[in-house]
């Protein structure tokens, strides 16, 4: 496939047309209203400008996979009224952790997350649960990361001690001009939830609470509703209402990639041995990987 985003593009492929002919298998993609060709005139293409992003992927479907039917929903989403960054910046107001170098596969995973949150009705808490060490936390920061230009704020809390996530929810009404002499009385916390709720400051919000194995309590009375969206990691099924969404162990091509990127120098018979000894636990992977020192790093 050729993106053609401007009229360098446009004649790089124009040419590429003319020397090769045009395969079968091209689709032009074009960012941006320009002309064709006539050397394009039999391909395929797909023009981006006005279209929502769902109605681009179900034409993207449609031409790449032609002839099957298309199962994404198309429909426009209402644009949010958001408050402006200032200048260029499209980077959201964030405190996430780095995002994770060595993070492989889950491709399924992120999509079903975004299209819950984005297309889903009244789904905007997510949990995300499993076992121990599976890589919930790594798949909720590298959501947060893929799609930050979505939002105009990403916070991330962890809550494993509850007084410490209390402190990052109090570090984010501190950027968000929350503060007051009423601030010793916990009334700063309720004030930000309900802002959020009510889109104050920001629509476009994405809260994540990491590792709420035993729920929320001692943290906040209720999660903030309206226009945002919320992840939730647990080990529990039940520890806080919203929809599920399990995060399953790598396949053993996944986890072998994995070690890859972790241990370069392991051999592929070793990795697939080390995979199955740890069963496709991620956790239990860089752990081995750990382990195995100057020997094969």
């Amino acid at each position: 496939m050729h993106t053609v985003a401007g009229e360098p593009l446009v004649r790089a492929v124009h040419q590429a047309a003319r020397e090769y002919g045009i395969p079968q298998g091209l689709v032009v993609v074009h960012a941006e209203d320009v002309g064709g060709g006539p050397e394009l005139r039999d391909a395929r293409s797909v023009r981006l400008a006005g279209l929502t992003d769902e109605q681009v992927r179900a034409d993207l479907i449609a031409q790449v996979r032609p002839g099957r039917p298309v199962e994404v929903p198309v429909r426009a989403i209402p644009p949010a009224r958001v408050r402006p960054r200032a200048g260029n910046d499209r980077s959201p107001m964030s405190n996430l952790p780095p995002r994770i170098a060595s993070f492989v596969g889950r491709e399924n995973l992120l999509e079903d997350l975004y299209e819950r949150m984005f297309l889903g009705e009244g789904h905007h808490v997510q949990r995300l649960h499993g076992v121990a060490g599976v890589g919930k936390s790594t798949l909720a920061i590298e959501y947060g990361h893929r799609f930050a230009d979505r939002y105009d704020l990403v916070w991330w809390v962890a809550t494993a001690q509850p007084a410490a996530a209390r402190t990052m929810l109090r570090q984010l009404a501190d950027r968000l001009g929350i503060t007051g002499a009423d601030r010793g009385r916990g009334a700063v916390l309720p004030r930000l939830l309900d802002g959020l709720s009510r889109g104050e400051p920001y629509r476009r919000w994405l809260l994540t609470f990491d590792g709420a194995d035993n729920g929320l309590d001692g943290i906040i009375e209720a999660l903030p509703s309206g226009p945002g969206h919320i992840i939730v990691t647990s080990r529990s099924t039940a520890a806080v209402a919203g929809n599920g969404l399990e995060v399953p162990r790598l396949s053993r091509d996944q986890s072998m990639m994995l070690l890859k990127k972790l241990a370069p120098g392991v051999p592929a018979a070793e990795r697939r041995r080390l995979a199955a000894e740890v069963d496709d636990l991620p956790q239990a992977l860089v752990d081995v990987a750990r382990g195995l020192g100057g020997g094969y790093v």
